[in-house]
């Protein structure tokens, strides 16, 4: 049985920083923008309707 697989990126630097300077997701010294926490909830909310849509 074929598993569908996805990887999407959703930025959460904050505006505070610089992206092009900011430290990597893993460095101990990354920060987030947890603002982007409703959206990323709302984009995972869609994918599994539109899934389920199809199931």
């Amino acid at each position: 049985m074929a598993k569908d697989r996805a990887f999407i990126g959703l930025g959460a630097c904050p505006p505070d920083r610089d992206l092009a300077t900011a430290p990597m997701n893993h460095s101990p010294q990354a920060a987030y923008d947890d603002a982007v926490l409703p959206d990323a909830a709302a984009l995972l909310a869609e994918l599994a309707v539109r899934r389920l849509a199809t199931a």
